[in-house]
């Protein structure tokens, strides 16, 4: 009875060996070696020589008049330097002359090329114009009261500058003239900020 047994756990033991992923059975992993690089191929540097045939070309051949002798007129011998000395004139200035034109014509006007402005955009512009000249003129009032530095007389004398150019603008150009509004606009706000 023991015999048996014995026979039949080693049978069991042999089988479950056998059945188990072991070592016994696996294959083996090799690592991977990549193949060898091969070297580069040799970089040429002569070009190729092509031989091309030479093409034929036809030359046409014509063939000239002979015009025979040509007689040209001989030059006239230079002339021959003076001998007597030459005085210096006097430099006398000479007004240049004035240009005739009739007194009834008035010069040429160049042409201006002006933005088109629709009704929307004007209206805008003459009020940002007029608020803008509004604070600048009252700027001025308050300044005209106050016993002002150098520096702040040059700042009223630039705001006045700029507020007629832009009254003077406003006919022309209206966006020149918004544009030297709020220069002005610009130096007033920043003189009332230094007022005593």
């Amino acid at each position: 009875m023991f015999h048996v047994r014995a026979v039949a756990a080693t049978g069991l033991w042999f089988a479950a060996t056998l059945s188990t992923s072991g070592c016994l059975f696996q294959k083996k992993h090799r690592a991977y070696a990549p193949p060898p690089l091969r070297p580069p191929a040799p970089i040429t540097t002569k070009a190729p020589f092509i031989v091309d045939p030479v093409p034929l070309i036809e030359v046409a051949s014509i063939e000239l008049p002979n015009p025979g002798p040509i007689n040209i007129a001989p030059l006239p011998p230079p002339p021959k330097p003076s001998t007597t000395p030459t005085k210096p004139k006097p430099s006398v200035a000479v007004a240049p002359p004035k240009p005739a034109t009739a007194p009834s014509e008035a010069p040429p006007t160049l042409a201006r090329i002006a933005q088109i402005l629709t009704p929307q955009q004007i209206h805008d512009y003459n009020r940002e114009i007029d608020d803008a000249l509004n604070r600048v003129t009252e700027a001025l009032k308050l300044a005209a009261k106050k016993n002002l530095g150098a520096d702040q007389r040059d700042t009223v004398e630039r705001m006045t500058a700029f507020q007629k150019q832009a009254v003077q603008a406003r006919e022309e150009d209206l966006v020149t003239a918004v544009n030297y509004a709020k220069r002005a606009d610009v130096l007033a706000k920043e003189l009332l900020a230094r007022l005593p």
